[in-house]
C-alpha cells in the first residue's frame, strides 16, 4: 500500500527511519483543497486552499502499524485515503494522515508554500 508523507516523515527529516525498508515512490502533491497547518515542530495536514507536497512511500502492513503508532491514529490524527499527483502525471490513491477535528479544529498558521522543510 501506498502513503503521502508532508512533514517529518520525508526523506532527510527526523522520522524518516521509520520508512527505511519502504520503497520511495516519488515526489507527489494533492489535490488543491488541502493546507499545511504547523504548531512549530510537525505539521497538520487540514482540509483548505491549496496543494500540499511531499512524497510517496510504498509500506507493508508492519510500517503501517508504526506509522500509526507515531502519528497517534485516532486521536490527534486520522489516517485517510486521498489522490496526489507525482511528478510524472500519474494519480494515485495513498493514505495519508490529517489533523484530528478535535485536536485541530481551528486553522494554524501556514507552512510557507505548503511545503515542510528540515528545520
Amino acid at each position: 500500500m501506498n502513503i503521502f508523507v508532508y512533514g517529518t516523515l520525508k526523506r532527510g527529516h527526523r522520522n524518516n527511519r521509520l520508512l527505511a525498508t519502504s520503497t520511495f515512490v516519488g515526489e507527489a502533491v494533492t489535490a488543491p483543497y488541502w493546507r499545511l497547518g504547523t504548531c512549530g515542530s510537525f505539521p497538520i495536514l487540514q482540509r483548505g486552499k491549496g496543494h500540499v507536497y511531499g512524497e510517496v512511500f510504498k509500506v507493508n502492513r508492519t510500517t503501517l502499524r508504526r506509522l500509526d503508532q507515531l502519528e497517534g491514529e485516532g486521536e490527534m490524527y486520522l489516517r485517510h485515503r486521498i489522490y496526489v499527483t507525482l511528478i510524472d502525471g500519474s494519480l494515485m490513491r495513498c493514505w495519508t494522515y490529517v489533523g484530528a477535528p478535535k485536536f485541530w479544529s481551528d486553522p494554524l498558521p501556514q507552512v510557507h508554500n505548503n511545503t515542510w522543510r528540515a528545520a
